[in-house]
């Protein structure tokens, strides 16, 4: 992995940001700005996030905004979260044997995701 760097005094709209049309097929894209020069002005470290609900569903609500680096931008800009990437791969999920993954948090916060698609979902 890359490490030490920054952008200083970049025009907003050269940023990183995520298209929509990288979206296609992608369960989930995100990126660590672990010293705020990424996100919006003025925002600390944090994440840029596929903005959708699968990528934010354990986020606090307020957590993430959306960037505007582009008309056709799909980011969010999350200051202060800590994602974990987990990879869960249940006995039969390939077979079709069942379609739909419940997740829950220890605050009782459920979010369902659908396990065939590689949808906004």
């Amino acid at each position: 992995p890359t490490t030490g760097l920054s952008f200083v005094d970049v025009d907003k709209g050269s940023l990183p940001y995520f298209k929509a049309e990288m979206r296609q097929g992608a369960w989930n894209l995100f990126m660590e700005d672990t010293d705020g020069t990424l996100g919006p002005v003025g925002k600390g470290p944090g994440f840029i996030v596929q903005n959708n609900d699968r990528m934010k569903a354990f986020l606090p609500d307020g957590a993430c905004e959306w960037m505007s680096n582009s008309g056709n931008s799909v980011s969010s800009f999350c200051e202060g979260v800590c994602l974990r990437q987990l990879e869960i791969k249940p006995y039969g999920s390939g077979t079709g044997m069942f379609n739909t993954m419940v997740l829950s948090n220890q605050d009782g916060i459920a979010f369902t995701y659908d396990t065939l698609s590689a949808s906004t979902k």
